[in-house]
């Protein structure tokens, strides 16, 4: 019986992990503005899109052209953080840490780099993503 219960109890949790990972589905946009070690503004706007496949949460940064680049998604309760590495000139890792605050995913977006002798500026700023609503055809 102990087990019967134990198995249970398993299976409402993941129940719910997964449930809350539902939250972050669905095609996210936002805009940025960036500021580096000299001042130097940026503003970016950022696409992405979040599905759930086999049970997991995945991700990918989407284009202008409309294609998808894939994230690495952690997880953590109503906090998701996304991260893309560049590995052209030296290096760029993109991250994304965002939580999930009245239907936005809120947070910061940051790009540092490997190589200080080509970018020697890393750069960071707030951003506020919504979701986009489907389109009709």
């Amino acid at each position: 019986m102990q087990l019967l219960a134990q198995c249970f109890a398993v299976i409402v949790l993941m129940a719910g992990f997964l449930a809350a990972q539902e939250h972050f589905v669905g095609k996210w946009v936002g805009s940025t503005e960036t500021v580096d070690d000299v001042n130097v503004h940026r503003y970016e706007r950022h696409t992405i899109e979040l599905k759930m496949e086999f049970g997991k949460l995945v991700a990918g940064q989407v284009g202008r052209n409309g294609t998808s680049s894939p994230l690495e998604v952690q997880v953590d309760g109503n906090k998701v953080h996304l991260y893309r590495f560049l590995a052209f000139e030296g290096g760029e890792p993109l991250r994304w840490k965002l939580e999930l605050k009245d239907g936005k995913l809120v947070g910061v977006y940051q790009c540092t780099h490997h190589n200080p002798a080509k970018w020697q500026y890393d750069r960071t700023g707030a951003i506020t993503m919504a979701k986009e609503e489907a389109r009709e055809k």
